[in-house]
């Protein structure tokens, strides 16, 4: 969850947890972890595109 955390907020990782514990409802749940599997998707895709870049310029610009 620290990872996660903007800058601008106070609360340490552990108050923001507890603050959160029974406060979202099943619906909110549902959407905050398909909102993360979607984040975490697109990292990939930008992970493997950064290698395929990475390495078509090394092959063109040695």
């Amino acid at each position: 969850m620290t990872a996660c955390i903007h800058k601008h907020v106070k609360a340490i990782p552990e108050e923001s947890a507890e603050a959160m514990n029974g406060k979202l409802s099943l619906e909110d749940h549902f959407l905050l972890n398909q909102s993360l599997e979607e984040s975490r998707l697109y990292q990939e895709l930008i992970d493997k595109l950064t290698i395929k870049i990475k390495a078509y310029i090394e092959k063109e610009f040695p």
